[in-house]
């Protein structure tokens, strides 16, 4: 608990950092799969950061909805405490 930092546990990585836009397909099918997901995304220029657009409207085509909360399963931490947030 020395460093402070959070933690969440996710359930979806869709490897964002190769193949190009492929990986926005995996995602939406992965996340399709799940009651709920919680999407690992890299602020890289060739893979999260360039594609998010194209994520995000295939998402709204399904009719997912993307909230900022986390669900109960995720288990969220924040600073070092092991209680959820």
């Amino acid at each position: 608990m020395r460093g402070k930092y959070s933690l969440v546990l996710w359930n979806c990585v869709p490897r964002d950092w190769e193949d190009g836009a492929d990986w926005v397909g995996r995602c939406v099918e992965d996340i399709l799969l799940r009651h709920w997901s919680v999407v690992v995304l890299h602020d890289l220029p060739e893979g999260g950061t360039k594609f998010l657009t194209m994520l995000l409207d295939r998402l709204d085509a399904t009719g997912a909805q993307i909230v900022q909360a986390f669900p109960q399963p995720a288990s969220p931490s924040a600073r070092g405490n092991c209680e959820t947030v």
